[in-house]
């Protein structure tokens, strides 16, 4: 029997140190990514936005096997996010306080095929839902669309980022569960 997959919060400098590290091996060593702003003393990649952000820990054993943030509009977004992802086109039907940023959606890659980013996903909406949050923001490449799309995210536009190329701008709302009905989503 496999064993369990857990998803929780962050809660302690360890843990938060922890998903920094795991980034990096992802994100710098692996990908070649974000080498120019990762701490490679301390082999951490963290930026501002993680300072108020809720960091997920996906752990099988208490092994860290997958990491997400979610970044809250309560607390303001930066000027690269609102740009990134066209904050003020919705603001006028949703308050800014209401919204979310996904991102740093990390899973080891020998769990990628396996239930873990669904179980990651799963823990973030719940988060989302806890905070009665309407709307989230992210980005996927490309080839990812089809799965995001089966946990109920939608595509809205594409962004030309520095590092990554190419996005695809996604959004999630929570509450919507109807559209999770129609695609059989969790």
């Amino acid at each position: 029997m496999a064993a369990k997959i857990t998803v929780r919060q962050a809660e302690t400098a360890a843990d938060r140190a922890a998903v920094y590290n795991l980034r990096y091996q992802l994100y710098v060593e692996m990908q070649g990514l974000f080498a120019d702003i990762a701490d490679h003393d301390n082999r951490w990649l963290r930026d501002a936005l993680d300072d108020e952000a809720t960091l997920l820990m996906a752990e099988q054993d208490g092994q860290l096997i997958g990491t997400s943030r979610l970044v809250w509009g309560a607390q303001g977004f930066d000027a690269a996010l609102r740009e990134t992802f066209d904050i003020a086109r919705f603001t006028d039907l949703i308050s800014e306080a209401d919204m979310a940023v996904g991102s740093r959606f990390l899973v080891l890659p020998e769990y990628r095929q396996s239930p873990v980013p669904a179980h990651l996903f799963m823990g973030m909406a719940g988060v989302l839902v806890e905070r009665g949050t309407e709307i989230m923001f992210g980005e996927c490449e490309p080839h990812l669309l089809n799965t995001w799309g089966r946990l109920g995210v939608r595509a809205f536009g594409v962004s030309e980022h520095p590092t990554n190329g190419m996005l695809v701008r996604v959004a999630l709302l929570p509450g919507d569960v109807e559209h999770a009905r129609e695609i059989d989503s969790p």
